[in-house]
Order: structure tokens, then C-alpha cells, then sequence
């Protein structure tokens, strides 16, 4: 109990430090919040209460918990203007009374940038590479037979030319499973951690003399000094509920349909309000959609100073924009084999920018 405690602790001031800290575009490291699957965005993004895969690494990571069977998943996200978006994900539950492992792998990767100056603005025929990379260890144990808990320690790293930053984040998650209707309520806290701060020969100004009325060396390197920027820590909370199924109202035995709604809360943007269903036929073909709500802010911009109050509606009924996405599963059991594979495809549509698809193969042993 003590450690339930402590688990709680945690989540109640990282919530408190994400509500203190609501300040649009002062984060890094954005790759974090590309949502991972075609499961889960299939469904908008609403899987925290639901995660119960290899997936639950980035989701919720007391999903690990409730998995039954080791799995590995390997997700491609084409992500807009031409970025690839790559996860591979290793679940493996150990034993009830221990409980779960996990391994992550997130990278982000593009084209060789080029380079351009003050003076050479069109570009000076030098190229660049840049990209964004994580590592991540996690465990979850089962409290009791309802409630589980999940730790996600992650290395992050953002490189651009010659010059890197890293940091160390934790994700903490929890999950509660009820006997109305199969309804599991889940929480969690990501990318709590430390700052993040450029460093590497980029940052190399010119050589200057930093004592020019005594004459001393005009040959001294000059080393602009950036600025420390926090992570993109958020706050999810949702639900999930199975009017059809073996715990709701109908149960055809051939069909389940589930319902999900997730509030998730970044510190540097608007909130959404996330709802997504999934339906499943024969325990082979999964149909999928889902509705992102985000709510709107109103920016009031001065000459001088630039923005000066942003409003953000906290209404349900106020103004936001709606993002549809929709997508499918399949999965089959090898045969003389209990590997089963599964193969979940999702389409996310993104304003001013073509639509994301994402690709997941996973097999489960």
C-alpha cells in the first residue's frame, strides 16, 4: 500500500505542475506526443482506460499489467511533410506475482536538411541531418485483481547537425477495472522530467578577443549559450466501456463493441477530448473510428508585444475543431503455432497538411 501511495503522490503533483505550466510552444522534444498504433489513433487517440498491449508503453503504462501473453509490435507513422515515425514496442509478462516488463524504441527521421545563413538565404550546399530518438524501460505490477500500476523510464534525445540534447523522463500510469458494463478508468502522467538544452560544435560563434582594449588573443572561441526548455509533459484521463461483449448489456458471442473517451491535457497546448469506438467481429476484423475534439484558443496580437492573452474555451459547448480518424484490424492465429498476428492500419486527418496513415504489425506469443 505504501507503494500505491507513492504512486498517487506522484500523479497528483505532476497534474498540479501540468496545470501550472499551460504555456503554448514552450516545450520540447514534440515528437513525444505522436500518438503510437493504428489501434489506438484508429480510435482517436481514446486508449488510456483501454491499453492492453504493447502499445500501453506509450499510452498508459499499467496496460502492461493486464497482458496475458508477450508481445512484439512494430508501428510506422507517415508523418506529415515527408517525416517517418517508427516505434517497436516488447511486452512480456513475467508472472502475476511479479509483473510485467517492456522495452521501447521511438525514432524520428527525415530528409538531410539544407543549410542557409543571413547571406547565403537560398542555401550554402551543405546538408544537415536531423532526427529525434528514445529509449524506454518499463514495469507494471497488478495491486489486486482490478487495479495495476505502470513506470516508464525513458532517454530522450533530439539531434540537429552537431548539436544533441538528451533528458530523462518518466511516464507513471494507473488502471482501475470495474464490474458495470466492463467499465476500466485510466490515468496517466508522461514525459515527466528533466530540461532539455542544445550543446555541440554548432553552437561555435567566431573567434573573437574578449579583452580587445589590452590586446590579449584574438583567436578565442566564442560559445552562444542556449536556453533550457522543458518537456511536453501531459495528463491523460479516460474511460472505456463494453455494452457488448462478455461484461455488457448484449453478448452475441460473436461481437464486442467498445466505447472510449479520454481528456488529455498537454502543458504547452489546447486540451482535447478524445472519443473512439471499436468494434470487433468474430475476434478477426476490428472496424475503428474516432472524433479528437480540440478546443480553440483566441490570441489577441499587439505590434509591440506580440501575443498578449491567449483564451482558451473550457467549454464543452464552446468553440474547437474536430479531426476525424477511422481505421481496421485484423488478426489470425498461425497455424501449429500460438503466435497470433495482427496487422492495424488507422487514418488521422490533420488541418493544412495531408492525412496520417500509421502501419502496425504484432505478434503475440
Amino acid at each position: 500500500m505504501k507503494f500505491v501511495r507513492k504512486i498517487f503522490a506522484l500523479l497528483i503533483c505532476a497534474t498540479l505542475l501540468t496545470a501550472a505550466n499551460d504555456n503554448v510552444a514552450t516545450s520540447v522534444a514534440h515528437f513525444l506526443k505522436i500518438g503510437i498504433g493504428g489501434r489506438a489513433e484508429a480510435m482517436g487517440g481514446a486508449f488510456t482506460a483501454q491499453a492492453d498491449d504493447a502499445s500501453s508503453l506509450y499510452w498508459n503504462p499499467a496496460g502492461l499489467a493486464v497482458m496475458s501473453s508477450p508481445q512484439v509490435m512494430f508501428s510506422q507513422t507517415n508523418w506529415i511533410t515527408d517525416i517517418n515515425h517508427v516505434f517497436l514496442g516488447i511486452a512480456w509478462p513475467v508472472s502475476p506475482r511479479f509483473g510485467s516488463l517492456g522495452l521501447s524504441l521511438i525514432s524520428l527521421s527525415m530528409e538531410d536538411l539544407e543549410e542557409t545563413t543571413e547571406k547565403q538565404p537560398e542555401g550554402t550546399g551543405r546538408k544537415f541531418p536531423a532526427g529525434d530518438f528514445q529509449f524506454g524501460v518499463a514495469y507494471a505490477r497488478k495491486i489486486s485483481d482490478r487495479f495495476s500500476v505502470g513506470l516508464h523510464m525513458k532517454l530522450i534525445q533530439e539531434v540537429i547537425s552537431f548539436s544533441r540534447a538528451r533528458a530523462m523522463a518518466v511516464d507513471v500510469g494507473t488502471r482501475y477495472t470495474t464490474d458495470f458494463l466492463g467499465l476500466k478508468i485510466g490515468m496517466a502522467i508522461s514525459n515527466f522530467g528533466t530540461e532539455m538544452t542544445m550543446g555541440g560544435t554548432d553552437l561555435i560563434y567566431k573567434k573573437t578577443d574578449p579583452y580587445p582594449d589590452i590586446g590579449s588573443n584574438p583567436n578565442v572561441n566564442s560559445l552562444l549559450e542556449p536556453k533550457s526548455w522543458p518537456l511536453p509533459t501531459s495528463i491523460r484521463i479516460g474511460m472505456s466501456l463494453q455494452p457488448v461483449g462478455p461484461s455488457g448489456m448484449l453478448n452475441p458471442g460473436t461481437a464486442t463493441l467498445t466505447i472510449n473517451a479520454d481528456y488529455f491535457d498537454p502543458r504547452d497546448f489546447n486540451p482535447y477530448l478524445n472519443l473512439g469506438a471499436e468494434a470487433v467481429i468474430f475476434n478477426v476484423l476490428a472496424l475503428r473510428a474516432g472524433l479528437v475534439n480540440r478546443f480553440s484558443a483566441n490570441f489577441e496580437y499587439d505590434d509591440a508585444e506580440g501575443i498578449s492573452n491567449i483564451a482558451i474555451s473550457s467549454s464543452l459547448l464552446g468553440d474547437y475543431e474536430q479531426l476525424m480518424t477511422f481505421g481496421f484490424g485484423l488478426e489470425q492465429k498461425l497455424p501449429f503455432s500460438n503466435t497470433v498476428v495482427t496487422v492495424d492500419y488507422s487514418y488521422s486527418n490533420i488541418p493544412f497538411f495531408s492525412g496520417v496513415q500509421r502501419f502496425t504489425l504484432s505478434l503475440k506469443f
